[in-house]
């Protein structure tokens, strides 16, 4: 579920797979379409790895053979003074650009889903709560509803702003 950042990004493509077999309608919506980039680190966990092998097994596979990829074994920390502290990983995790990563995820998560409905390149416009649903309101004007609202959309989440009633913390220099 996207607004300000994205929705079918690592976190919603996940869930959309997750859900696959679940029987539910599943609206998986995000303001950018794919392939897209996204500034952020390329980095995948060993964590993501076992995340995927739960979800299907078949998807570790896929993505212990998905290139181009760079292994990473361990990392290096320097601090001011060029001081060095190396940390080996006990667990091989990967290296992917982002682009190529959340689209291979993404076509993952929407082939052949049975109950998807993808809605791309249309921003959510407004989140609210009504007679137990939610209300998702796109910019094209169209408007979801459902019982039960997962929203992958980042920091600055509209429906954490308009549900939840969180407040981004704003630092101001002086």
């Amino acid at each position: 579920f996207p607004s300000h950042d994205t929705g079918a990004g690592p976190a919603g493509s996940t869930c959309a797979l997750t859900l696959k077999q679940s029987g539910l309608n599943v609206a998986l919506i995000d303001k950018s379409t794919f392939p897209r980039d996204k500034i952020c680190g390329d980095a995948v966990s060993s964590i993501a790895k076992r995340i995927l092998r739960q979800i299907n097994p078949q998807l570790e596979t896929d993505l212990l053979d998905f290139a181009p990829k760079t292994s990473i074994t361990k990392a290096k920390l320097y601090s001011p003074k060029f001081q060095s502290l190396e940390i080996a990983f006990s667990k091989v995790g990967h290296c992917i650009r982002r682009i190529d990563f959340d689209n291979w995820l993404f076509e993952k998560a929407t082939n052949q889903h049975p109950t998807l409905s993808v809605k791309l390149g249309n921003a959510v416009k407004q989140v609210q709560q009504q007679a137990g649903l939610n209300l998702v309101t796109l910019e094209n004007g169209e408007i979801l509803q459902s019982k039960l609202l997962i929203a992958c959309d980042g920091a600055h989440s509209i429906a954490a702003k308009k549900l939840g009633h969180n407040q981004v913390d704003i630092v101001t220099g002086k």
